[in-house]
């Protein structure tokens, strides 16, 4: 019995909703509240209320009436400290959803989503300053209410910066009823794109066996991120075009019309700029996807900062040590997978190592081949000898814990020269 109280108050530990976590409220018919949690009760219900607890009062749909309340307690832990958590319960006997279970009472958990009759609730964590740290929380900062609208936006950057992520966090922040949906337009050939983005009926065509809704009626009401938007064809951005004016979509085959209410984000890898000019892209479609605003998000070769920054945060979330020689040593690097191809390299060496500490292994010796050897050849982001030169400089240095003398032994050449080869590397890395 100890032993299953332990693992329950573990598990409560790990995911149990906390003091000051976000209880979102998606009333029916009303405007989305998003609220801090910070009180001892915190009632829910469909009845007038007059008492000194927070109290949420829903409008009744069709004759329901509910009253639950969300109580912070304490719950013993294997240690014998004390912890509060969140209990969910029904004060009048109704049954609610919770994760499409239906329960009077249940200790509540981060992501879980409950429902009563046409209302739900979510339960997010919220995250410390540390995990809060993101490339674009200038833009998120700068434009909260074009994140709260229903305007397109458009994400250029490079693969492994991040578009997804920022995606998704404009979804959140958005507080969108309806779900996240991503599709890579990429991963579909032109004749199949059509039907995934706007559907299909059966006997539309040739293995169309059922019929199928498309991602643009499945994220209705919420969000549908178009990832690689650049790889689209032209004859359905004049489609998708008629979309954005009409709100409306017609299923491949079909003679029926559906209004859809749903926010579109569209990333892309490259300029769509430079596709307009070279008749890849249609330019009415162009101005349309970006109306909203356009995010451009750096790689990492040109924010050496947000290396070490991110490096920092990794050693946080693992519990490990990342020496600082180390991370010096990587913001030289060019990183053309960026943050994709640094969280990987990071996950390898987690796995290799032995102890909390990380140090130069094999991999980071591959490094500065490797990171060359990505880059697509081509005018603008070609790797000089010089820059290798540098680098490696730079690397030999660090590994020989930043002793001038002994890495200029190694190298073969003066003191003097290598604190050159630093010095220049500082300056271009600033």
């Amino acid at each position: 019995m100890i032993k299953e109280i332990g693992y329950m108050t573990d598990i409560l530990n790990k995911n149990g909703l906390q003091e000051g976590d976000s209880l979102v409220i998606k009333p029916f018919g009303k405007k989305v509240m998003n609220l801090s949690l910070k009180y001892a009760k915190t009632i829910l219900t469909t009845k007038k209320m007059n008492n000194s607890n927070w109290t949420y009062e829903f409008e009744s749909v069709q004759g329901e009436e509910f009253y639950f309340e969300l109580k912070r307690i304490k719950v013993p832990s294997i240690n014998q400290q004390q912890n509060h958590r969140y209990l969910l319960s029904s004060e009048c006997g109704t049954p609610f959803k919770l994760n499409g279970s239906f329960v009077t009472q249940a200790f509540i958990e981060v992501g879980d989503v409950c429902e009563f009759g046409y209302h739900q609730l979510n339960f997010k964590r919220n995250q410390s300053p540390e995990e809060q740290f993101h490339l674009y929380s200038k833009f998120i900062d700068q434009n909260k209410k074009l994140i709260g609208s229903d305007l397109p936006i458009l994400i250029e950057g490079e693969t492994g910066v991040g578009k997804t992520s920022l995606a998704k966090e404009i979804h959140e922040l958005s507080l969108k009823r309806g779900r996240f949906v991503h599709i890579n337009l990429s991963a579909y050939s032109s004749n199949l794109i059509e039907s995934e983005l706007f559907g299909h009926v059966k006997g539309a065509f040739t293995g169309a066996m059922n019929e199928k809704k498309g991602a643009l009626r499945i994220s209705d009401g919420g969000t549908l991120f178009l990832d690689e938007i650049d790889s689209l064809p032209v004859d359905i951005q004049t489609k998708l075009l008629l979309f954005f004016d009409s709100k409306e979509i017609t299923p491949v085959g079909s003679e029926l019309s559906y209004k859809v209410d749903t926010r579109v984000i569209c990333a892309s890898g490259q300029r769509l700029q430079n596709l307009v000019e070279n008749k890849k892209m249609r330019k009415d479609f162009y101005f349309r996807v970006a109306s909203g605003s356009t995010v451009a998000i750096s790689s990492l070769r040109d924010a050496p900062l947000m290396i070490k920054r991110f490096c920092n945060l990794y050693a946080i979330e693992k519990n490990v040590v990342i020496p600082q020689k180390i991370i010096e040593f990587y913001s030289t690097l060019p990183w053309p997978g960026n943050y994709r191809q640094l969280r990987g390299h990071l996950d390898k060496k987690l796995i290799l190592m032995n102890g909390r500490k990380m140090d130069f292994d094999e991999s980071d010796n591959n490094m500065v081949t490797l990171s060359s050897d990505l880059f697509d050849i081509n005018k603008e982001q070609v790797v000089t000898m010089k820059d290798l030169k540098l680098n490696y400089a730079k690397k030999i240095y660090f590994e020989c814990d930043e002793n001038l003398t002994r890495a200029s032994k190694l190298l073969g050449i003066s003191p003097r020269s290598l604190r050159t080869f630093l010095d220049e590397s500082k300056r271009l890395s600033s």
